[in-house]
């Protein structure tokens, strides 16, 4: 069975406080550190969810100011590639999440069903809603605390095995 867009708004909502929790159980050491050389360490995660935040936000409202809105597909590899040298607190990055999320919610809780309507086309997947927003954004931050935490344990495993 489909999900309801007040299921997956309530994931939505769910997300920052799923992501928090997961970054609150790193161990020290172990937020820079990667499980393999082409995976993500725990601060790069948190800022690939600030960076996605970001990116949403505005495919949001380009739903709201546009009839049919372009919608610009994101390379998250090249993105992380970029920035891998960077340095990356968790803290504002989190902060953003926890920010966009909230503001976020506001606007979606008021978009008429008109502009839930509304196709925009995405630059990789044609055809594109509100719905298909929010269906890619109601699990994002849940896929990445799991993330974090299978970083742990892998951390926590190399210290076992080493």
């Amino acid at each position: 069975m489909a999900e309801t867009r007040d299921d997956l708004l309530e994931q939505y909502v769910e997300g920052p406080a799923k992501l928090a929790a997961a970054l609150a159980k790193v161990p020290e050491g172990a937020m820079s550190w990667r499980p393999a050389p082409t995976e993500w360490a725990v601060d790069e995660i948190v800022w690939h969810c600030a960076d996605v935040e970001a990116f949403y936000s505005g495919r949001l409202r380009y739903f709201l100011a546009l009839e049919g809105p372009p919608i610009l597909g994101l390379d998250q590899d090249v993105l992380a590639d970029v920035q891998k040298d960077f340095r990356q607190p968790t803290g504002p990055a989190m902060d953003f999440v926890r920010a966009a999320r909230a503001l976020n919610l506001i606007t979606l809780q008021q978009i008429p069903e008109e502009v839930w309507q509304r196709s925009g086309q995405h630059s990789e997947w044609g055809d594109w809603t509100l719905d298909n927003w929010l269906e890619s954004m109601a699990n994002h931050l849940h896929i990445h605390a799991r993330q974090i935490e299978q970083n742990i344990a892998a951390w926590r495993a190399k210290d076992r095995q080493g």
